[in-house]
């Protein structure tokens, strides 16, 4: 694809590069073979000159299928605790007591749960393909349908439209955005809740684990609001959470025309991403050798954190399995599991006790804002170790 999928530019440049990616990094391979023969892509982003959107040129949709095998749940009190930031933020900015929520791709229901428990009288209607079967919770609160978002879902009136971590996964954002205006025409301009990756935190950190295959498409501020615009949303506010790793942006679902994009934005981003991709190759070796030489003097090193940072930086860090001696993740479910097309083992946390009892243990933390979290359940555990971040170009340890 040449022409931008939000403004239809057609002066593209190419920037971060991937030969081989996962396709889904939170699909969960029961085995070692299903992993490594876990499908794959390449990812060419391409960079809009026009409105900064972001978006893999080489994207093929099939290679995709989001069903009960996809799993991207964080069962952690870090994000519980972001779960009920944004419920109070929502809470206070709208009337939802008495109200319908309306999730469009709820994952597994677990935000919406939140809201109908925090918002007295609230009702939440969540709608996704990967859920194992429609439900009805919580004396019919909370309701769950599994299917793909279309016009003809939302029978009556809401109080307010959430739809978050949903259209990074979308080839062509506006005509799904316009499905979404859509399904609300008949009850005239409500307010709607996105949430997105910020593109300029991953930029800005040189987190070159962040780009993956699943991920389709990267927003800035600017492209977002520029799909909604264009989709015939208004676009009210935007703002960060979860410590400006994601894009928060409020709308209504009705507005006028899209105004012509900034120009200067989009130029800005394309050169700033492709001098970062060119760099690239340097601070993945830099990570390598960072590792090689942690090992050399005797620790092990675990990754912990298998969604999509850890496993991303394993397939580019660590492709060979040989620098990693734990990847570990909280999420019971993928615990006994392996990482796509590198096959690393997934391990619960209660594997690093004997580890840390015979050798120096290193933990690589994959986000910093769990690394409290980390931190607290190791010592829980008798855990001794250093922690690491990863940043932009090096492993930056917690004195």
């Amino acid at each position: 694809m040449t022409r931008c999928p939000v403004c239809g530019g057609s002066d593209p440049v190419d920037t971060v590069h991937r030969t081989r990616l996962p396709a889904m990094q939170n699909y969960v391979h029961r085995t070692r073979e299903s992993a490594l023969a876990a499908p794959h892509g390449r990812l060419i982003l391409a960079v809009c000159r026009s409105c900064g959107f972001a978006w893999n040129r080489t994207f093929d949709a099939d290679r995709l299928v989001y069903d009960e095998g996809y799993d991207n749940a964080v069962p952690s009190a870090v994000m519980r605790a972001y779960y009920t930031e944004i419920v109070e933020f929502l809470s206070e900015r709208y009337t939802l007591e008495d109200g319908l929520v309306v999730d469009v791709g709820c994952g597994d229901g677990g935000f919406l749960r939140s809201i109908c428990a925090a918002v007295r009288g609230c009702r939440g209607l969540g709608i996704d393909p990967a859920l194992e079967q429609d439900r009805i919770e919580d004396e019919g609160r909370v309701r769950l349908i599994k299917a793909v978002f279309s016009g003809d879902a939302v029978d009556e009136l809401p109080a307010l439209v959430v739809c978050r971590h949903v259209l990074e996964h979308i080839p062509q954002p506006v005509a799904f955005l316009q499905a979404i205006g859509g399904a609300l025409a008949d009850f005239g301009s409500r307010p709607c809740f996105f949430e997105v990756p910020d593109l300029r935190w991953i930029v800005e950190r040189g987190a070159f684990w962040d780009f993956c295959y699943e991920h389709c498409n990267y927003f800035t501020r600017e492209s977002l609001a520029e799909a909604l615009r264009r989709a015939g949303f208004t676009c009210t506010e935007a703002r960060t959470g979860f410590g400006s790793q994601y894009l928060w942006l409020e709308a209504t679902s009705t507005g006028g025309a899209a105004p012509s994009p900034d120009r200067a934005v989009g130029v800005e981003l394309a050169e700033r991403m492709r001098d970062g991709a060119a760099a690239e190759t340097a601070r993945i070796a830099s990570m390598r050798t960072r590792l090689s030489q942690l090992k050399r003097e005797g620790s092990a090193i675990a990754v912990w954190g298998l969604a999509t940072k850890g496993v991303l930086f394993s397939n580019l860090v660590d492709p060979e399995g040989s620098l990693i001696d734990y990847c570990v993740d909280v999420n019971a479910n993928k615990q006994g599991c392996f990482v796509p097309l590198t096959g690393h083992l997934i391990r619960a946390p209660a594997v690093l006790r004997e580890t840390a009892a015979n050798r120096p243990l290193t933990v690589v933390v994959m986000n910093e804002n769990y690394l409290d979290e980390i931190e607290s359940t190791c010592r829980a555990m008798g855990v001794e170790a250093s922690f690491t971040c990863v940043t932009g170009a090096d492993l930056a340890t917690r004195s």
